[in-house]
């Protein structure tokens, strides 16, 4: 079987849509038909039957009306968490054959770093107070720790698996032709970012691949309007979350960081050179490139919240690197 993300060592794997033994199904998470397992797009329209989820809509249509619930909140595992309160649902806790509160209450750390990150707010703090003692859990941010650690340890994994762990297919963006395109962006969040530092030119060489193995894709979720692909590049983002264990580990006293570790070509970079980028504050940031090619973002940690605006820009507007980049003189 595929290699299992030690963090969620008991999550199961969908190899493709038609493995599902149903004739419809609901999606947990995301409701963006890049992130479903292969296949989805040929039959989400008329398949898909509920949506929980606490991302922005990425304009999924289907032919009948769904059940959605989308909320701004930090995790979907605090949506799960609020609905089966609504419903009057029993939450199995420690000692339950299967610890359920364990489950969601791992989704919500995970997700909000130990309730630190700028996406977290009241709903998953309090279901994160009501979660905890029935899960048996008595230290929230040391268990939050050893999920980190746990997701720190890659050596299991090979570059390319790397680059998919945490990956997703983002956008439309728009250029400065009035052109749109879809970006894969991979993230690592991790408490040891030199051991990913120290695989740089291999993580590099991963995204070159995965980008070939995208574009090459017919899935729809990777086509524009007109039925061509347009995945336009693969960037790779390593990142440093020692800060928000800082109460617990004096060590770990570092502020937040995103680091673009050089990826599939220089227009990759540019986007991030000439990225708009905000800190949790909504102050400006300035990405500052290394002489290795790598380039920190001081401050920056969410690939919801930061990075991806931080490349596409205001709502709506138009990215301002031209492609291909450097640019052909003379035109394309």
């Amino acid at each position: 079987p595929d290699p299992i993300n030690p963090e969620t060592a008991h999550r199961a794997l969908l190899k493709h849509i038609n493995d599902i033994p149903f004739p419809v199904f609901g999606t947990v998470d995301t409701n963006n038909v890049a992130e479903m397992p292969p296949g989805a797009a040929d039959v989400v329209s008329d398949q898909i039957q509920s949506i929980v989820d606490h991302h922005k809509l990425t304009g999924l249509v289907t032919l009948n009306p769904d059940e959605v619930d989308v909320r701004p909140i930090g995790s979907a595992g605090a949506v799960l968490f609020s609905r089966s309160r609504q419903a009057n649902r029993p939450i199995p806790g420690a000692g339950c054959e299967k610890n359920i509160a364990g489950l969601m209450l791992a989704t919500i750390l995970s997700d909000t770093l130990g309730l630190t990150s700028s996406t977290t707010t009241e709903s998953d703090k309090t279901a994160v107070d009501i979660l905890a003692p029935l899960a048996g859990i008595d230290d929230t941010m040391g268990w939050t720790k050893q999920m980190l650690e746990a997701k720190s340890s890659i050596a299991q994994y090979t570059p390319a698996d790397i680059v998919m762990l945490d990956s997703k297919i983002q956008g439309p963006f728009t250029d400065p032709t009035g052109e749109t395109f879809l970006l894969r962006v991979a993230v690592q969040e991790t408490i040891t970012p030199d051991v990913l530092f120290g695989q740089a030119d291999e993580i590099g060489a991963a995204c070159q691949a995965q980008l070939k193995i995208d574009q090459a894709s017919t899935d729809a979720a990777m086509l524009g309007d007109d039925g061509t692909n347009i995945v336009r590049d693969c960037l790779f983002f390593v990142t440093d979350v020692r800060s928000s264990f800082k109460a617990i580990d004096p060590s770990y006293g570092v502020v937040p960081k995103a680091t673009y570790l050089p990826s599939s070509s220089e227009y990759a970079a540019e986007l991030v050179r000439d990225g708009n980028f905000l800190d949790s504050d909504g102050n400006s940031i300035t990405p500052t490139e290394l002489p290795d090619g790598r380039i920190d973002l001081v401050g920056v940690q969410s690939r919801k919240r930061q990075i991806v605006p931080g490349i596409g820009g205001a709502e709506g507007s138009a990215i301002k690197v031209p492609f291909p980049y450097p640019p052909v003189l003379g035109g394309r």
